[in-house]
């Protein structure tokens, strides 16, 4: 059965899905008049039908795109256009970007009478797609891996610095895979858990591991959920940082350390400086400073022999 049959045989006409498509409608006749104007179109707008019946659409919409040349009755623009994006100008004033679908009218002899065009406001989605765009070049300067997955351990996002530890050149090569693509099965059953409790908790996590990947590096990730407005979890930022070099294996369980010249006993028992016994055993360089209390004591002493 065909739609118009079923809409009549229901007793629905065009003019009710005409009022309750989420869209801006409107229909114009062969002149780029408006014909018709639903009650959508005159929210995004600002203009109601009153205002806009008999005028041609360009008066209304003031866009750069309908001033040059309409893309709807042109013969070599194939039909119907899909999701075409311009600006238009409010009743008020304001600029809004559109995502614009429109296709021709015909009568029963296919003769050209007019056409027909959707439109939706995309304006707050595009100001988002600029502040992700902005986002995602500055996470580009940190230099350690940050990425975003969901539920399923689905990468959404990742920076630079994760796309290059994969050995991968280009960030629609981790779109829409999953973390187990790249880790082992242990890896992924741990990550799993923890991704699990902050949708659960809706709270940070914090913890130390190993990498298994290059030079097994120790890393600190923290993991962020990210939440719509109803606070719900919708998915968790991952930030892994690099503490192997401030963090290192403990050199000895028990230290000897002089009380009085700060001297350390090695492991043969000669008191050797702190500095030589430490530079020897841990890649690090001394700097010597002076804290707060000790310069203060320091400038005591002074003033005394002066």
């Amino acid at each position: 059965m065909k739609l118009k049959d079923l809409l009549k045989k229901i007793g629905l006409d065009a003019s009710h899905i005409y009022e309750v498509v989420p869209s801006g409608v409107f229909t114009i006749d062969k002149e780029r008049k408006i014909t018709s104007w639903n009650t959508r179109a005159a929210e995004i707008t600002g203009y109601s039908s009153e205002e806009v019946l008999g005028k041609t659409c360009d008066s209304i919409f003031k866009s750069q795109s309908c001033r040059g040349s309409c893309g709807l009755f042109p013969c070599m623009v194939n039909k119907p256009i899909r999701d075409a994006e311009c600006d238009i100008t409010t009743k008020a004033g304001q600029m809004k970007i559109i995502s614009k679908s429109s296709d021709l009218l015909r009568d029963k002899k296919g003769n050209i009478i007019g056409g027909i065009e959707s439109f939706e406001d995309i304006t707050e989605r595009k100001k988002m797609e600029v502040i992700l765009h902005k986002r995602a070049e500055i996470l580009d300067f940190i230099d350690h891996p940050i990425y975003v997955v969901n539920e399923n351990l689905e990468y959404l996002f990742g920076n630079s610095k994760l796309i290059a530890r994969f050995g991968l050149s280009a960030l629609d090569q981790i779109i829409g895979k999953t973390y187990g693509e790249f880790h082992t099965g242990d890896q992924t059953e741990d990550f799993a858990c923890k991704i699990a409790e902050v949708y659960k908790t809706g709270e940070t996590l914090r913890y130390e591991y190993t990498s298994r990947r290059g030079n097994k590096d120790k890393y600190l990730r923290t993991l962020s959920p990210n939440t719509d407005i109803n606070g719900s979890v919708v998915s968790v930022t991952v930030s892994s940082d690099d503490i192997s070099t401030i963090k290192t294996e403990k050199i000895e369980q028990f230290i000897t350390i002089c009380a009085y010249c700060k001297k350390i006993k090695d492991e043969k028992g000669f008191w050797i400086e702190l500095e030589a016994y430490f530079g020897e055993r841990i890649d690090s360089q001394f700097s010597h400073g002076m804290c707060p209390a000790c310069s203060i004591e320091a400038y005591r002493e002074l003033d005394l022999l002066r």
